[in-house]
């Protein structure tokens, strides 16, 4: 499965540590290949703003190895200003362009686009784990 992180999910880890506990798994299962992550590549922009030198590295060497980022060009911004929440917009953009399979967010603010799935990490995991063995839910 390939699942694109919004930057809100990873501001959520980033600023609350253990207690987002439910994207921290999500992270986990991209560590062990269970799932493809990806990440906005001005989302590592983002991070220069909020953080040190020091913070900055340690941070983008860990999502380095997590995440592959996306390239995010001038067209897609032009094409999500046409969408309600352009940020949700820019999500659907970038799901249906590198294909994948949905897109990861902190909250929905209403159905942007019908042909891509915006799931917030509740949903996600339920997704996940249907189709598994009682066995197999367990080691989730």
């Amino acid at each position: 499965m390939k699942v694109l992180f919004a930057n809100t999910v990873l501001d959520e880890v980033l600023e609350n540590g253990n207690r987002s506990m439910e994207i921290r798994r999500f992270l986990n299962d991209c560590q062990d290949k269970t799932i493809e992550g990806y990440c906005c590549s001005f989302y590592y922009c983002l991070l220069a703003q909020k953080m040190t030198a020091n913070e900055m590295r340690k941070t983008l060497s860990i999502l380095g190895k997590l995440l592959k980022p996306i390239h995010v060009n001038m067209r897609d911004l032009r094409e999500a200003l046409n969408y309600e929440d352009p940020e949700s917009g820019l999500y659907a953009i970038l799901v249906k362009r590198h294909r994948l399979d949905c897109a990861l967010v902190m909250e929905k603010n209403g159905k942007e686009d019908s042909t891509i799935e915006l799931y917030v990490p509740k949903e996600l995991r339920r997704k996940i784990e249907n189709g598994k063995t009682s066995e197999q839910r367990r080691d989730l």
